[in-house]
């Protein structure tokens, strides 16, 4: 995986529960002498070792799965993905734009990137304003797609309801019209 998922996990950690958590994290999710390594955008993370500090967040901060799933997305997609991939981020100007757009973006993103294998995404509507996402990847973060998708409508300020609706599907309901 990637550094920068790590990276900003640590940045969430510690922006909004202190610096001392996240310390707490790295111990509990025994990141060992990786502990530098984990907060370098452009690193390659050891997948386990990412697993362990998502769930070690969890245990150090009393907070469900789906609660660090959502507390990382609404992160990433509201603060730290519109300064790191300020470019990126502007080309969307909704909700549905973005999601839809994301399979593309993985692929442009990461087309220089060595060993980056991000996941993969096929869309199916189901009417006007459901959209059935099949998530493919092996490191099986379906949890934390869904975190980051709700945290996309944050971003936009658009409700959306998300519900996983199989083992690598996702039900995501626009609640309202797009806005553009």
């Amino acid at each position: 995986m990637k550094g920068t998922i790590t990276k900003c996990l640590s940045a969430w950690v510690t922006k909004k529960y202190g610096a001392d958590l996240w310390r707490e994290v790295l111990r509990d999710g025994n990141a060992g002498d990786q502990a530098l390594l984990v907060t370098m955008a452009v690193s390659d993370i050891d997948d386990a070792l990412a697993l362990r500090l998502f769930v070690a967040a969890g245990r150090v901060l009393n907070l469900s799965d789906e609660a660090v799933a959502d507390g990382f997305g609404e992160y990433w997609t509201c603060t730290y993905a519109p300064t790191l991939y300020r470019s990126t981020m502007r080309r969307f100007t909704n909700a549905r734009e973005l999601l839809l757009g994301l399979d593309h973006v993985h692929v442009e993103v990461t087309a220089m990137m060595t060993n980056a294998r991000p996941p993969r995404f096929d869309y199916r509507w189901e009417g006007e304003s459901v959209l059935i996402v099949t998530y493919k990847s092996a490191r099986n973060l379906l949890p934390l797609y869904m975190g980051l998708v709700r945290g996309v409508g944050k971003h936009f300020n658009e409700p959306l309801d998300v519900r996983r609706v199989g083992d690598d599907l996702v039900r995501i309901e626009f609640l309202q019209a797009p806005r553009t």
